[in-house]
């Protein structure tokens, strides 16, 4: 050690940074999964997405939430639409907002209470006050789906159901979902939910 005190000090502190950094992560560990449970269950997470192209009927959660195991069911409705700005075709994800479960959260504006209105994801680049017009991306006219093909952006926000930065994939458009907006149900022209959660 006296004959090379220059090394050795070199190897003990990338050592001793090395085991700082374990040590860190090591105990960094059970606080993020405290702070994610906590997090879940401030905002109602759901455990579970069922989804049914045939759609899912009030009998239907009934029946779910009789099963063993399960605490609530709600069913939700949700559609991908089209919507083109002056450079590309985005998709977008529309969701009905829930009483129960999955509640987001809005950090700019406030939640959307009539159809014709709808709370943009933060991600998106939308603006308070924003107007989108929609497309069905398939044959069938988007009238058999919503009510309107225009949304007004009253809020912006974020939802439990998307952590990371992706949002999912469709079957319209290019096939992936660039943003999601939070609608009332009153927003959708179905005559059955399309999941239950």
């Amino acid at each position: 050690i006296r004959k090379s005190l220059g090394r050795f000090l070199s190897i003990l502190f990338i050592v001793a940074l090395g085991v700082a950094f374990f040590s860190g992560i090591r105990a960094s560990e059970p606080d993020m999964r405290l702070s994610g449970d906590s997090y879940f269950d401030d905002s109602s997470l759901m455990d579970i997405k069922a989804i049914s192209t045939y759609g899912v009927t009030d009998g239907d959660i009934s029946a779910m939430e009789e099963t063993e195991g399960v605490a609530a069911a709600e069913g939700a409705y949700s559609t991908d639409v089209l919507y083109n700005t002056s450079d590309e075709q985005q998709v977008l994800h529309l969701m009905s907002l829930q009483e129960e479960m999955n509640h987001v959260k809005v950090s700019k504006g406030r939640l959307p209470k009539e159809a014709g209105e709808c709370m943009a994801d933060d991600e998106a680049g939308f603006q308070i006050g924003d107007k989108i017009t929609m497309e069905s991306g398939t044959e069938d006219p988007l009238s058999d789906t919503l009510v309107t093909d225009t949304l007004e952006v009253v809020g912006l926000g974020n939802s439990p159901c998307y952590l990371s930065y992706g949002r999912g994939s469709s079957a319209v458009g290019d096939g992936s979902i660039s943003a999601f907006l939070a609608v009332p149900e009153e927003t959708f022209n179905m005559e059955f939910y399309t999941e239950v959660y």
